[in-house]
């Protein structure tokens, strides 16, 4: 499985014990919901194929992961 891949099953476990909903993860993401939706549905024809930005910053959003920036870099 790729690390994308994993990410995405954390974030779409996340938002099942947390009870978020695709709006709420938007809204927290700084995306539409719609742009979710379809990030979420990255496996099927419709869906938008996650880049690994796009997936730590829906993990992010849902406190997965910290994202940190070096001064100076």
């Amino acid at each position: 499985m790729r690390e994308i891949d994993e990410i995405m099953v954390q974030v779409r476990a996340a938002m099942e014990a947390q009870q978020v909903s695709q709006g709420e993860l938007a809204g927290r993401a700084g995306l539409t919901k719609g742009y979710v939706s379809r990030l979420l549905r990255s496996d099927e024809p419709d869906g938008r194929p996650v880049t690994l930005p796009n997936a730590l910053l829906l993990a992010h959003a849902l406190g997965l992961v910290t994202v940190t920036s070096e001064e100076g870099a």
